[in-house]
């Protein structure tokens, strides 16, 4: 098949089966958006996957992605995630990671994102309390830190490549 996208969005899907046919496709992008998934599972033999969105699904950890290398663009805003661990240090290739409107409270388990050649960051509408240990991430250039508990903005003078900051409606 030449299949390259699949859009499953806005269906009741609960848990990740059969995806088994997707394995060979090249060059894959899936929407998973607005469904009811609770786990991301059995994602990882979709080793040639480059964009995933999950967004507004009721995940509360992004697990099963370590295979992912191939992965360049993760969506999982408006779900229950509270925190990475080391979910994304097989994604190795991600630049653009959107976590908009979960649960988080720091950065940890981002770290491993460290080494990336650029980086879109997306972390509004969360309850960030401080930006320690962001200057790790010295190739990220855009970051969103809206509507969090943001009381400083330390640590950013190491992030040299950062062309785009939005860190409105906190307690700065």
């Amino acid at each position: 098949t030449k299949l390259k996208q699949l859009n499953l969005s806005s269906n009741k899907i609960r848990r990740l089966e059969n995806l088994d046919a997707l394995v060979k496709l090249e060059k894959l992008w899936l929407n998973l958006s607005s469904n009811k998934i609770r786990r991301l599972e059995n994602l990882d033999a979709l080793v040639k996957l480059e964009k995933l969105w999950v967004n507004l699904n009721q995940l509360e950890r992004l697990d099963g992605l370590w295979r992912l290398t191939k992965l360049t663009q993760l969506w999982a805003c408006r779900n229950r995630i509270d925190r990475i661990d080391t979910a994304l240090n097989g994604c190795v290739n991600l630049t653009e990671l959107n976590l908009a409107d979960n649960r988080l409270s720091s950065f940890k388990g981002l770290l491993s994102l460290m080494n990336l050649d650029q980086l879109a960051l997306n972390l509004s509408s969360n309850k960030i309390r401080r930006l320690e240990n962001l200057d790790a991430l010295v190739k990220l250039e855009k970051l969103w830190v809206n509507l969090n508990q943001l009381e400083r903005l330390d640590g950013l003078w190491r992030l040299t490549k950062l062309t785009q900051l939005w860190a409105c409606r906190n307690r700065i």
